[in-house]
């Protein structure tokens, strides 16, 4: 189903920190007259980098899905203002029914002063928000299914169509696997490594907390093969990943990956895949 008109752009992808020339969560799918930006990290500065301003703002509307609110998520909001001036722009993540406040809500705070100059209200584009609903929703005419997932604070994994799905900070599970079954592209965040897991799992009865919540909240590349194995998806792009890891310990995770699963990707700031 390869078609110009369905584009994917690594933006960010990395966990956390930029590092290692990644900056952290941002993917942009091209779909026709519309964009879809999933995370809004650091990564958004790219869209200055990569998308010449009359092809944002050639663009019907730009939808952004956020996934939470940790600050590797959504720091590129204050990028905006320069990047999607003039544009159409919804903004979609958890709200009231997950987090008690709505989206519009929780990102205000996080742009009020003493944090930030502009408010979100005097923002130079057409902006609206929307509490994401658990579940199947329609957006410029795409099926947007939604999964809550456990993290340390709650998160959403989308899926668009079979075009794509987006599993980012969390464990893996039997329900992501059932949510992604058959779907084109599968972006998985992969945190750990083998060595890294094994090393900090095996140490399970002596763990700091810290390392207790990280081991409940993020993927490991050998569940994340499991998934895309059992949900028979057609290409895996490992996102979100540690910034702790240089290329070279990126390529030997990325190398044993293909062993089982040919089509695995590192998603490496700049990358284009078609779909």
């Amino acid at each position: 189903m390869a078609t110009s008109d369905c584009k994917l752009t690594i933006l960010g992808g990395n966990g956390w920190i930029p590092a290692f020339n990644r900056h952290t969560c941002c993917y942009a799918l091209e779909l026709g007259d519309y964009l879809f930006i999933f995370d809004l990290g650091s990564g958004a500065c790219r869209l200055g980098e990569l998308y010449p301003p009359e092809k944002l703002m050639s663009f019907k509307e730009i939808h952004i899905f956020l996934s939470h609110y940790h600050l590797d998520h959504i720091t590129g909001i204050t990028y905006l203002p320069l990047y999607l001036k003039g544009c159409r722009v919804t903004i979609f993540g958890p709200g009231k029914n997950i987090y008690g406040k709505s989206t519009e809500e929780i990102l205000s705070a996080h742009l009020e002063k003493p944090y930030f100059a502009l408010p979100l209200t005097d923002y130079p584009m057409d902006l609206a928000f929307v509490d994401i609903a658990l579940g199947k929703n329609e957006i410029a005419g795409v099926e947007i299914s939604t999964l809550l997932q456990s993290h340390s604070d709650p998160t959403i994994g989308y899926r668009l169509n079979d075009h794509l799905a987006y599993i980012t900070d969390t464990a893996c599970s039997p329900d992501t696997i059932d949510f992604v079954d058959g779907t084109n592209i599968l972006l998985h965040e992969t945190w750990f490594d083998n060595l890294e897991y094994t090393t900090l799992s095996s140490n399970n009865g002596s763990v700091t907390e810290d390392v207790s919540i990280a081991l409940r909240s993020h993927a490991n590349i050998d569940w994340v093969m499991h998934v895309a194995k059992k949900a028979q998806i057609n290409t895996l792009v490992l996102i979100h990943l540690n910034p702790s890891y240089n290329d070279e310990r990126l390529r030997g995770m990325l190398a044993y990956a293909k062993r089982s699963f040919m089509k695995t990707y590192l998603a490496l700031d700049g990358t284009t895949i078609l779909i």
